[in-house]
């Protein structure tokens, strides 16, 4: 199994009852998952559009002792730089030991062509890196302002300040 970071979305309306709602990045455009049945006409589950990764693997995870994989991000709108912040894992082993944490951009959402290649933040580290904004309106980890505080596996040890 290949393991890679994909993106799926729903309605913000559709958050309540999700089943079925999602429409998957493949790459080219967004396709909506579909209702399966059976012979007799019974629902047998759900059709999902088959994903492309925003960032291939260059190196399986389940080949050797090695592996470069992005994996586990969090999403966050940044509202002085007026983009969207991935912060990412790379995987060098294929028991997840880290090779860095990594930072990307997007202007576009609905566009996953959009997102800048990653760029290490950090060597090693843990997992889930994560941001808090720290500014009044922008506190929160969904949305942030000029100086974050970064988090890691749920520690903080730093403060990011975003420039243009």
């Amino acid at each position: 199994m290949v393991r890679r970071v994909a993106v799926a979305r729903m309605g913000w309306a559709d958050r309540d009852q999700p089943v079925g709602e999602f429409d998957v990045w493949d790459g080219d455009v967004w396709r909506p998952t579909g209702e399966l049945w059976d012979e007799t006409g019974a629902f047998a589950g759900w059709d999902w559009p088959r994903g492309q990764p925003l960032f291939p693997t260059t190196d399986s995870w389940h080949d050797g002792d090695t592996a470069d994989a992005f994996w586990g991000p969090s999403v966050h709108y940044n509202q002085h730089l007026q983009r969207y912040v991935m912060l990412l894992n790379r995987a060098s082993t294929p028991g997840f030991g880290q090779e860095g944490i990594y930072i990307a951009f997007s202007t576009d959402l609905s566009n996953p062509r959009s997102w800048t290649r990653p760029a290490k933040l950090l060597d090693g580290g843990q997992w889930y890196p994560q941001v808090v904004g720290l500014e009044a309106g922008a506190v929160t980890d969904k949305e942030a302002g000029e100086t974050v505080r970064l988090f890691v596996s749920g520690v903080s040890e730093y403060l990011l300040t975003f420039a243009f």
